[in-house]
């Protein structure tokens, strides 16, 4: 046996093959084991891209006109295809994150509401947008999209308070519940030129609930003014 080896050994020596040859692994060599990922393939999940189990690249990443869109619609070999997401808001390098499909609005009153009616429920008039993203305003009235939390926010100013009234009441009315604020202006002792009145609720709403502002004068006479500095604000918390 040990012959058979040296006449090898010699063979490959005489003919410059295998062992003659140099056989240390250079430095621009990789070793992959059989069905192993390559270098190049474990980088790429270091960079947080999908693979196949096999290590192979899937997703890719690209941006068009601001929008961060994720390609995610290659198999998976246990996953059925996910829908491309899509980011509609904005990012900026300080790391604010704004998002104008929110709801969020800001309503005022275009003009003074001047004389409203006595004991009845009278819907104050907002028809001035400060702003109004998502579009949720509309007709004095803001419309749930969404279920969620919604902070929501009554000034009223008021000229002209009759004295005499027995009280006026502020309503924000909302599909699951009303919240309720009223003053007796009997304490004073003439009528008051001006008079304000502010409030915020955080209330839950379902999607296509509604909520608007109301203001109910009962007795007295018919002399009081809803007038522009007054406005009604909200926005979805979570």
């Amino acid at each position: 046996m040990k012959k058979i080896l040296s006449i090898i050994a010699l063979f490959f020596l005489l003919t410059g093959t295998a062992f003659a040859a140099d056989q240390t692994i250079a430095a621009t060599e990789e070793m992959v084991g059989s069905g192993h990922a390559t270098k190049t393939d474990t980088l790429n999940r270091l960079g947080l891209v999908g693979h196949e189990t096999d290590g192979t690249h899937k997703t890719t990443i690209s941006t068009t006109g601001g929008t961060l869109t994720i390609d995610e619609t290659a198999s998976l070999s246990a996953k059925a295809p996910k829908a491309s997401p899509t980011f509609t808001g904005n990012v900026t390098l300080s790391g604010a994150v704004t998002n104008a499909t929110l709801p969020s609005f800001s309503v005022r009153p275009t003009a003074n509401q001047e004389n409203i009616a006595l004991n009845s429920a009278v819907t104050v008039v907002f028809g001035t947008e400060v702003f109004d993203l998502a579009n949720n305003f509309a007709t004095n009235t803001f419309t749930a999209p969404v279920t969620g939390k919604y902070q929501l926010n009554v000034t009223l100013v008021l000229n002209s308070i009759d004295s005499a009234a027995t009280s006026y009441d502020m309503y924000l009315l909302t599909s699951n519940r009303d919240f309720y604020h009223s003053i007796d202006p009997r304490v004073w002792a003439s009528d008051p030129v001006t008079w304000s009145f502010s409030w915020a609720e955080l209330t839950d709403m379902d999607a296509g609930d509604t909520a608007s502002v109301l203001i109910y004068q009962t007795a007295g006479t018919q002399q009081t003014d809803v007038v522009t500095y007054s406005q009604f604000s909200g926005f979805l918390v979570n």
